[in-house]
């Protein structure tokens, strides 16, 4: 797998390589590089400016996952009234 060589790249001493780090994680798409890129909210502004870049783009992969997680499930049954109690919902 890819991912620990480029989150690697993420400390090297050259701001380019750093800067170009974390827009790979941001097109590779693992959510789970998140935790490696906030660092990088505190770098220079170019990399600080990729690493926003990559984590939104990760966020925002994220949400779209779990959107269609919730639309693939079930929706849940409509509540059925009691025999005994024909007026109470």
């Amino acid at each position: 797998m890819v991912l620990p060589y480029v989150t690697g790249l993420l400390t090297d001493r050259v701001y380019r390589v750093r800067r170009n780090a974390a827009d790979t994680l941001g097109w590779i798409g693992d959510t789970s590089s998140i935790p490696y890129l906030e660092p990088l909210l505190m770098d220079r502004g170019d990399v600080s400016n990729a690493a926003r870049e990559a984590i939104l783009m990760l966020q925002k992969k994220e949400l779209e996952e779990q959107s269609e997680t919730n639309k693939a499930q079930p929706a849940a049954s409509p509540r059925t009234r009691c025999p005994e109690r024909p007026n109470e919902p």
